[in-house]
């Protein structure tokens, strides 16, 4: 079967085109900007942890000890039982790792957002808001900045 001028022609045009624009994207890629890190501010002061804040379920989750420490509150781990305690001179916090109920003062609440371990370090999450306002602080969350603003 003989093929026309005209069908190889639109062949080699079409080849060419496919050959130029995949040489464009090589030579302009796309980039991918990742969400700037997220800001917690205790009293209008930066707060850093050692392990990032992270979203999560929509959340903001920090590390459990440095939260509650942060708030000045005692706080225990018992490892075999993944339970996390906080003690303040008003205020009783136990959680447990992925259960969405936490106690305080004797009382279940619910968690929409449960304390996780973070399997490369190690280090378990809370979520911020929920402990902010358990042991009495106003926690506000500033989508734009990507900010936590905890006002004890």
């Amino acid at each position: 079967m003989k093929t026309s001028k005209k069908t190889k022609l639109w062949v080699i045009t079409i080849m060419i085109f496919i050959l130029t624009s995949m040489s464009a994207m090589l030579a302009f890629p796309i980039t991918v900007n990742a969400a700037p890190p997220l800001t917690i501010l205790h009293n209008g002061s930066p707060v850093s942890f050692d392990q990032p804040a992270i979203i999560r379920n929509n959340r903001v989750m920090v590390p459990f000890r440095a939260l509650f420490e942060l708030m000045d509150a005692e706080v225990d781990w018992d490892p075999r039982t993944q339970q996390i305690f906080g003690r303040t001179d008003t205020q009783t916090i136990t959680l447990t790792v992925g259960n969405s109920h936490a106690i305080i003062n004797g009382e279940q609440h619910f968690m929409d957002a449960p304390p996780f371990i973070v399997p490369e370090t190690g280090r378990t999450l809370v979520p911020i808001r929920f402990i902010g306002e358990a042991l009495g602080a106003d926690v506000f969350w500033d989508p734009v900045g990507r900010r936590v603003c905890i006002n004890t």
